[in-house]
C-alpha cells in the first residue's frame, strides 16, 4: 500500500503505531534551507494535520474550519470542494499541498481524483478503492484560491491529511542513494551496523512510539531539514496504522493502514 507524509524538522523521526509490527525505514533524500526566491516552488513541512474527513458521526474529532467535510460522504460523480489555505498552517500564499489521502467505507469499486478546486477532474486517478478495506495514497496538488477539489466514480468517505506546503519559499531538495536506517525484525535481515542498527530486533508496540536517528546516517548532514523515506510495515499481527511525525503527541494523522498480515506501506516523509 504506497503511502508518503512529511513533517517538520527531523534531527530524530517519532515513530507511532497501533499494532505490533516490524518496520523498514530507508532515506532517499533531504531537504534543507534555502533563501526566498520568486518561484513559488519550495516545500514547507508541517505537522500532519487532519483537514477533512466525510464520514459520519465526526470521529476524527474536528472543529473549525477543519470540520467543513464532517458527514458529507462523497456523492458519486460529484465534486466537493476542500478549503486548505488557512488551516494547519497553510498560508494563504500557498500553491500546492502535500496531502496523504486516505479512502475507506466505499460503497463499491471506484477510484477518487483530488485536483485544484472550480476545474474539471482530470482523467487520472488519486488512488483505486474497494469495498471492505482502506486505500490510501500521498499526493501532492495544485491549490486554486487556497482549496481543492474532491471526486469519486462510486460513494466513499474521505480522510485528507496535510504534510505541508508549496510556496515561494521554503526548503531545497538533495537527493542521496537510498540508504536502509531503520529495520526492526528480529535476526537483523538487512545486515545493518553502526548507527543504521539502532532499531535491529525491536518491533513497535501496539500504542507506543520510537524515535529513529536520521542526521548523520545515509549522508544526511545535521543542517537538514526534512527527508524522503520509503517506510515498510510487515509481519503486523493485526488491523492498525502508522503515524510518522517529529516528536510530542502523536498527531491526528496517519501514514500507513493495514488490516490484513503482510499489507506492504511505503511512506514519503519529511521531518
Amino acid at each position: 500500500m504506497p503511502r508518503i507524509t512529511k513533517v517538520p524538522r527531523f534531527t530524530r523521526t517519532v515513530i507511532s503505531t497501533a499494532a505490533l509490527l516490524p518496520l523498514l525505514i530507508g532515506a532517499q533524500s533531504f531537504s534543507h534551507a534555502t533563501a526566498a526566491s520568486p518561484a513559488p516552488s519550495f516545500y514547507t513541512p508541517v505537522t500532519p494535520t487532519r483537514i477533512c474527513d466525510t464520514r459520519p458521526g465526526n470521529p476524527s474529532g474536528l472543529a473549525g474550519g477543519a470540520a467543513q467535510c464532517n458527514g458529507h460522504t462523497l456523492v458519486a460523480n460529484q465534486a466537493m470542494p476542500v478549503q486548505v489555505t488557512g488551516l494547519a498552517g497553510i498560508p494563504s500564499s500557498a500553491t500546492a499541498v502535500a496531502l496523504n489521502v486516505t479512502a475507506l467505507d466505499a460503497s463499491e469499486s471506484g477510484y477518487l481524483s483530488v485536483y485544484p478546486a472550480a476545474s474539471s477532474p482530470p482523467d487520472t486517478s488519486t488512488l483505486i478503492f474497494h469495498p471492505g478495506a482502506p486505500s490510501v495514497n500521498f499526493t501532492e496538488v495544485g491549490l486554486a484560491n487556497g482549496a481543492l477539489d474532491l471526486y469519486a466514480n462510486a460513494a466513499v468517505d474521505v480522510i485528507l491529511d496535510v504534510e505541508g506546503y508549496f510556496s515561494a519559499s521554503g526548503a531545497g531538495f538533495t537527493p542521496i542513494t537510498p540508504t536502509r536506517i531503520c529495520d526492526t525484525r528480529p535476526g537483523n535481515p538487512s545486515g545493518l551496523a553502526g548507527g543504521a542498527a539502532q532499531c535491529n530486533g525491536s518491533p513497535i508496540a501496539p500504542f507506543s512510539s520510537r524515535q529513529v536517528q536520521v542526521a548523520g546516517l545515509a549522508g544526511v548532514p545535521s543542517s537538514a531539514t526534512a527527508i524522503v523515506a520509503n517506510v515498510t510495515t510487515a509481519g503486523d499481527r493485526g488491523p492498525g496504522f502508522l503515524t510518522v511525525y517529529t516528536s510530542g503527541s502523536p498527531p491526528m494523522a496517519s501514514d500507513i493502514n493495514w488490516l490484513f498480515r503482510n499489507e506492504w506501506g511505503f511512506v514519503r516523509t519529511g521531518s
